[in-house]
């Protein structure tokens, strides 16, 4: 697998089967919500939890974004 660590950031609806989807093919998912208890169902998976965005980035070579649009991306990614 060319990448060694993937993130995954959102773990609403959508995000928590895609993130668990992920999972089953590789065992370095790092994910991060800032709900912590939407990290619960795949840390009991086995998937790391993140302690901030920052952390998460840091570690992952390749991170997903499940967000609701384009406004919540630019905020994660660029500041408010």
């Amino acid at each position: 697998m060319p990448y060694e660590k993937i993130g995954f950031i959102g773990l609403g609806q959508m995000g928590q089967g895609m993130a668990a989807n992920l999972f089953r093919g590789t065992d370095q998912l790092i994910v991060y919500d800032q709900k912590l208890a939407s990290s619960e169902p795949l840390a009991d998976l086995g998937a790391d939890v993140a302690e901030s965005v920052t952390h998460l980035f840091s570690e992952c070579d390749l991170v997903f974004l499940c967000l609701p649009s384009a406004k919540e991306v630019t905020a994660l990614l660029f500041g408010e």
